[in-house]
């Protein structure tokens, strides 16, 4: 009975067992399942091409291929290197040069059964190739040889020979300066002018350079310009980048100031007539003309030159022939208008042939500004582009002598090649021959730019390698020196040097005083003029010079006694404002979306034309303000804050930028700025603030100056930056 029982019970239990068995098996079976199910639900996001290899100039379109995303919200395309590679909002990769280029896509996109949003960046390498040469290799082309213009295609004969000078033109020698006012008059041109017309034909160009003393800039002013329509009368020309429109008030602050000479940059081709002819407007030519008789009223000594103007340089460089043409008779157009214009006016007004586009950029986008987006490329050599330059300025000397007059005898400035200090220095570089066999050589000048070391005077970003801070060690005053003293090649032949832009932008920089010292100390008794470019050390619409060591420097280099000092004036070498700790503040205001610094042509950093959704400014769909005003100019450059500032005890200010490379390395500008009616405020004091000590920082602003300028505007000289945020605090109650 009990073996029975027992064998039965085993029989019971063996089955049971059995039983477990298969639902284990049955589970694990059915977790393996579950866990296939999932392995076969992966997120897959790539790109279609891990790395390609493009030849320049060719593009690929790079896409996103998924696989169990359920939306893919957003795609943001940058390239490490656009120099390299650019890519545009679509993946459309175009490739610009030899190198490499790491093409990074952020793919915000999110799950099925999930509403979090997930990112995820992509990558692919980019290899830009230059195409290889033809099996059979085809001659190349023999580049002309770079020489001097044949003097005998050139009118040498005097314009003035058989015809008495006027009565103005004295042939008594020059010892001291002399006052160039007369009695007041309607000039030719329809301007009233009190010069007397001096010329004094023994006044040599070393006399000239050492009676200009120190100069400054009437910088982003008549030289403004943008895409064709952007401005549509002479004012909206003038006050296109900020500044406010020039008076004499504004020029007598300058001279009050103790600076002697004044460079008026000019872009001719603002209205120009398009019927073939470069007809200059005669509206903005008299405008042009009131400006330098409001310097003359003053006695400075004045540069009028053709300057940027909308970049169509390089139509002298284009494989055209007719576009060569056209270059040609522009340039002769615009300086026969000009000269004909101002031949009644003394020696104290000074022509100057170009600016920096008078070089390398002879050989650049060929199309200009206004005409295409993406322009052809010249195909110059180097030594072509010295012969074209050389060219230009000869033709400029002929054209302007020709016209007689005081013209006849005027001391005229040559633009240096790319006004780049050693290019200039370079052999293949010729002085122009006077076409006034008398003048000799003492009638001409030479313009070169001096922003050396370009990482301190230009260099704007701190996490950079292309930024430095200071300015003043021995090394550093040497390499200055010794940059100037190859200048002598040039001084010791007769001609005097006028450095018609210099300076560091960033006035925060330690070193300015000692920089701006020694170039004038150093350079001024070597018949060197230095040209102030700064827009922050002079308010134009206060009328003061706004930093007090600034203004002791002035004192120092020119005696002047009677400077115009803004009150509560900063000081060089020290930031303009505080970063403060924002938890001890509350915010009162918010902007936030994303507005995008474009360049002159309204393109992005990828090279498309952006237009706003309303046609008025940058801002992209999603801006909200609250409670502050914003807005943009029309082509991208700046943009406004105004809040009602009275109300806060401690107005500070914090701007972000986009985290994308362009703008996560780019630092910002800010100015203050006034009401001008239905117009973009007028501002004229900009500082530039690096990324990694400001973006992002809650900082002070100036109470004084938002009582009577509320706009604060903000801009970055990197073309492709954006700013997405901009937040108003004020001091917790």
């Amino acid at each position: 009975m009990k073996n029975k029982s027992a064998k039965r019970f085993l029989a019971i239990m063996l089955a049971f067992a059995m039983v477990l068995t298969g639902a284990a098996a049955s589970m694990i079976s059915n977790q393996a399942a579950s866990a296939a199910k999932k392995k076969s639900k992966k997120v897959t996001l790539k790109l279609n091409k891990s790395s390609v290899s493009l030849k320049k100039g060719k593009t690929t379109t790079l896409k996103v291929t998924k696989k169990n995303v359920k939306k893919v919200k957003s795609t943001k395309w940058t390239s490490s290197k656009k120099s390299v590679a650019t890519v545009s909002k679509k993946g459309k990769v175009t490739a610009k040069k030899k190198g490499t280029a790491t093409i990074k896509c952020v793919v915000k996109y999110t799950v099925k059964g999930s509403k979090k949003v997930k990112s995820k960046t992509l990558k692919c390498k980019v290899t830009v190739k230059v195409s290889s040469p033809a099996k059979t290799p085809v001659p190349a082309k023999t580049p002309e040889p770079q020489k001097q213009p044949d003097y005998s295609t050139i009118d040498m004969s005097d314009p003035m020979a058989g015809k008495q000078d006027a009565a103005t033109v004295t042939d008594a020698e020059v010892k001291d300066d002399v006052t160039n006012l007369g009695e007041s008059h309607t000039s030719a041109g329809g301007v009233t002018s009190k010069d007397n017309g001096m010329m004094r034909k023994k006044l040599t160009a070393h006399q000239t350079t050492a009676f200009m003393g120190l100069g400054w800039n009437l910088a982003n002013t008549m030289e403004s310009c943008a895409d064709e329509g952007a401005a549509n009368t002479v004012n909206e020309y003038e006050t296109l980048w900020g500044a406010p429109t020039t008076t004499q008030r504004i020029i007598d602050g300058i001279k009050d100031s103790g600076f002697k000479s004044i460079r008026i940059p000019v872009a001719w081709s603002n209205l120009m007539s398009k019927d073939g002819n470069y007809t200059i407007n005669k509206d903005f030519m008299k405008r042009v003309e009131t400006i330098v008789n409001y310097c003359l009223n003053d006695e400075l000594y004045v540069v009028l030159n053709i300057h940027y103007d909308a970049g169509w340089w390089g139509m002298f460089g284009s494989e055209d022939k007719a576009i060569q043409a056209q270059a040609w008779k522009k340039y002769v157009r615009i300086w026969e208008q000009i000269a004909t214009t101002f031949n009644e006016y003394s020696d104290r007004l000074i022509f100057e042939s170009a600016n920096e586009e008078l070089g390398d950029g002879v050989n650049e986008d060929n199309l200009g500004l206004n005409t295409a987006v993406n322009g052809v490329k010249g195909k110059l050599t180097q030594d072509e582009v010295y012969a074209k330059v050389n060219a230009i300025n000869q033709k400029f000397v002929e054209v302007v002598r020709k016209t007689g007059g005081n013209n006849a005898y005027r001391q005229l400035l040559i633009a240096g090649f790319s006004t780049d200090l050693g290019k200039t220095c370079d052999d293949r570089f010729k002085m122009p021959l006077d076409t006034v066999k008398a003048n000799g050589k003492e009638k001409l000048h030479i313009s070169i730019h001096y922003y050396n070391p370009g990482a301190y005077c230009i260099g704007e970003d701190a996490t950079s390698s292309f930024y430095a801070d200071s300015w003043g060690t021995e090394q550093q005053v040497k390499e200055m020196h010794d940059m100037l003293d190859r200048m002598a090649k040039f001084t010791n032949e007769g001609y005097g040097v006028i450095i018609g832009e210099c300076g560091p932008q960033t006035m925060s920089k330690k070193g300015v005083i000692d920089f701006y010292r020694e170039l004038a100390n150093y350079g001024m008794p070597r018949h060197m003029v230095p040209m102030w470019w700064n827009l922050s050390m002079y308010d134009r619409t206060d009328r003061v010079v706004t930093y007090s060591d600034i203004a002791d420097l002035l004192k120092e280099i020119t005696g002047a006694t009677n400077i115009p000092l803004e009150e509560g004036a900063d000081v060089t070498g020290v930031p303009s404002i505080e970063v403060v700790d924002e938890s001890t503040l509350e915010k009162v205001a918010e902007w936030s979306g994303k507005w995008t610094r474009t360049n002159n042509k309204s393109q992005n950093v990828n090279g498309e034309v952006v237009k706003g959704p309303d046609e008025v400014g940058g801002f992209e769909p999603g801006t909200k303000s609250e409670g502050m005003e914003v807005k943009s100019n029309a082509f991208w450059w700046q943009m406004f804050v105004k809040y009602d500032w009275t109300k806060l005890t401690k107005p500070c200010l914090k701007v972000t930028m986009a985290s994308d490379g362009v703008s996560k390395n780019a630092a910002f500008q800010m100015g203050y700025g006034g009401d001008n009616g239905e117009k973009d405020p007028t501002f004229t004091k900009v500082d530039e603030f690096d990324n990694a000590t400001y973006v992002g920082k809650t900082f002070t602003l100036k109470t004084k100056k938002l009582a009577i300028k509320p706009w604060i505007c903000l801009t970055t000289q990197t073309e492709g930056a954006s700013i997405v945020k901009v937040e108003i605090f004020d001091e917790k109650k």
